[in-house]
């Protein structure tokens, strides 16, 4: 179902990455059906952000232990690891839910209301929107991420995930290319 979008689309739509960034060499989303599909955290970053919490937990548990003037620094390295990681991971951890009873999508844990800004009508998502870019490693290795977005009827764009695998990011968005029925813009 690839093809280009018509002219006034791809005009009023940027080509431009929605979420530009060197992250990480791996895929950090993954497509979950069931009644719907789900774009979840992988089970590598739910393993980070509770690695996170639990070495924060620890850290804060010595400090009571510890009797001495560096309980408090301890406690708060404790404090901070924990507040940290919840920051890092809390998008991470945010899930996309596509719908098809109801041809709706939104970005959160619960189902927003009618008017909400989250909430996406299938009928107003004209494209699926596949750009690539070329990302450099702390080590000086390449590869490339690729950026999955939907293409909305107002000209704006909804950020779905992040692939690091062309086999992932075509599955990716061939699979919900093929739910809402409309086509791939590479």
């Amino acid at each position: 179902m690839a093809s280009n979008v018509d002219e006034d689309g791809a005009q009023k739509t940027s080509r431009e990455l929605l979420k530009p960034y060197s992250g990480p060499n791996f895929d950090t989303h993954e497509l979950i059906e069931t009644n719907r599909i789900e774009v979840r955290a992988t089970a590598i970053i739910r393993l980070f952000s509770r690695t996170g919490i639990v070495v924060g937990m620890i850290v804060i548990l010595l400090a009571f232990k510890d009797e001495q003037s560096g309980a408090v620094g301890l406690f708060l390295v404790g404090f901070v690891l924990i507040i940290i990681t919840l920051t890092l991971t809390s998008k991470l951890n945010q899930r996309v839910v596509f719908d098809p009873a109801q041809k709706v999508l939104w970005r959160a844990t619960k189902f927003p209301a009618k008017n909400s800004k989250g909430r996406v009508l299938f009928r107003n998502v004209n494209a699926i929107q596949v750009l690539n870019e070329k990302c450099r490693t702390n080590n000086g290795h390449y590869y490339t991420r690729y950026e999955i977005n939907l293409m909305l009827s107002d000209g704006s764009r909804f950020h779905v995930m992040n692939q690091v695998t062309p086999e992932g990011s075509k599955q990716c968005s061939e699979r919900l290319s093929g739910l809402m029925k409309v086509p791939i813009q590479f």
